[in-house]
């Protein structure tokens, strides 16, 4: 009366395998722990332009696409120069000079918006911000 199929015996082989394999997992991450909590957050290497001020609230034109997220700390700095090719006219490069921070409180695919952290009276619509931390 207590035939077993094979089914049931396949079934009970590959649930100990997968805990098995689950166990194994669970092993080699806790181990890498950390390493993985010692390891830098990956920071952007965007630069994004203030579309919108309201108050202490900045609104950028780029968002989680471009890599931002809530709680990072942005750099806002301002153009002071654009040094470009004269046979082209291309821009080499781009002198700026930092005018503030702020940190995200709202990132969605397109846009962020912050809080301005320091550097209140001098920014404005156009300047850059880009990753501090």
């Amino acid at each position: 009366v207590g035939t077993t199929s094979s089914s049931d015996s396949r079934g009970r082989i590959l649930g100990e395998a997968a805990e098995k394999a689950i166990a194994q997992v669970t092993t080699q991450l806790t181990a890498a722990g950390p390493k993985l909590s010692a390891m830098r957050a990956v920071v952007p290497d965007v630069s994004a332009v203030i579309a919108d001020i309201s108050g202490n609230e900045v609104t950028l034109n780029k968002g989680g696409q471009a890599g931002f997220r809530p709680g990072m700390i942005l750099s806002i700095e301002r153009v002071i120069k654009q040094i470009k090719d004269p046979s082209t006219g291309k821009v080499l490069r781009v002198q700026t000079q930092k005018i503030g921070r702020l940190q995200l409180t709202e990132v969605d695919a397109q846009s962020s918006v912050g809080k301005i952290l320091a550097g209140k009276g001098g920014i404005k619509v156009g300047d850059r911000a880009k990753a501090a931390e």
